[in-house]
């Protein structure tokens, strides 16, 4: 079931439906049933969060023009027709991670399209059992319930999808980054300016008798600006965000739908793998000399080839020369010592 929404929560997405609107304090009090002190302690909850909301005598309450506040209905109404009919979102404030809570809700016979959005993880996860860095107020964090009819082995092609998708998603919202200006790391991170923005984690549950996904949620992170104090010290030669400035009011919901029209439009074609030539054309490290690191921790000096048809990385090792195509693991580029 659905978490139930407290009267703060209520009052972000009432505010944000019609930013221009005034709310009296009683018509607030009479709609969520109840009382007028209630409402002012929410208001000054949000407001100490940093929401800004304009209080006038006689007219009421209402979100300030400036202040940044996003909700399920302001996403909605940037999402396609085929986009409308496919998602079922939900936002929050803070989750331990928006990937955990959908699979908690996998028991329910959740049908796929069910999104949680949230503004800050207390328990971010990443690949190879990391955590990620999701504060608040600097980056928005998205997952999505899905059934994909494929074999488990193909699990790879849902977060090469998402890649695409998020790249997309990224330079059609702040179109002055650059068209192409964002690429891809095998298997699942963004970057800009040689810098990591986006990092996504794909989790399934396998059907034993069909060796088919039962479920898949596929989670992604998108970091907007830098976190107040800067990055953890273990992540700060590797993190960053857009540009300093570029993510002004309303760049939360913009990102979070323009994410969710382009990936399911990925997603519709994850048969056909419509989206290998674009993540082809993104890859940034073809050609480079990387470590790859398998999930036992073994760790290989190699040089890249490209994917195959199957988003396995293809690899050249140094030592021996041997081709491998790597489906697992992850890779860490190498710096020379001209660079």
């Amino acid at each position: 079931m659905r978490e139930k929404k407290n009267l703060k929560q209520k009052l972000r997405e009432l505010f944000g439906k019609d930013r221009d609107r005034y709310y009296s304090g009683e018509e607030l009090a009479d709609t969520f049933g109840v009382t007028r002190a209630a409402v002012w302690k929410a208001i000054e909850a949000l407001r100490t969060e940093g929401i800004e909301i304009s209080g006038t005598p006689r007219l009421g309450y209402r979100l300030a023009p400036d202040s940044d506040i996003f909700n399920e209905a302001g996403i909605s109404v940037l999402l396609n027709d085929d986009a409308s009919h496919f998602y079922r979102i939900e936002c929050y404030d803070t989750v331990t991670s928006t990937n955990t809570v959908l699979k908690e809700r996998s028991a329910d016979a959740v049908s796929e399209g069910l999104v949680v959005i949230a503004e800050q993880q207390t328990a971010g996860r990443g690949r190879m059992g990391r955590s990620f860095y999701s504060p608040k107020g600097s980056g928005i964090y998205i997952s999505i319930f899905l059934r994909p009819e494929i074999p488990a082995t193909e699990a790879v092609n849902i977060t090469a999808a998402a890649a695409v998708a998020a790249a997309a998603a990224v330079e059609s919202s702040f179109p002055d980054i650059g068209s192409g200006s964002v690429g891809i790391k095998w298997v699942n991170d963004l970057y800009l300016c040689g810098h990591k923005i986006c990092g996504i984690l794909t989790e399934g549950m396998l059907s034993m008798e069909s060796g088919r996904l039962d479920y898949a949620i596929v989670g992604v992170g998108f970091n907007l600006s830098t976190p107040e104090g800067g990055w953890p010290e273990e992540i700060k030669d590797v993190a960053g965000s857009l540009p300093d400035g570029i993510a002004g009011v309303g760049a939360r919901t913009k990102i979070c739908a323009s994410f969710l029209n382009h990936f399911l439009s990925c997603y519709r074609g994850l048969g056909s793998r419509a989206f290998l030539e674009e993540y082809r054309r993104r890859m940034f490290i073809t050609g480079k000399e990387v470590d790859v690191i398998k999930s036992n921790g073994e760790s290989r000096a190699a040089e890249v080839l490209g994917i195959d048809e199957k988003c396995r990385l293809l690899v050249r090792y140094s030592d021996d020369g041997l081709e491998e195509a790597v489906s697992s693991g992850e890779v860490r580029v190498r710096i020379s010592k001209t660079d």
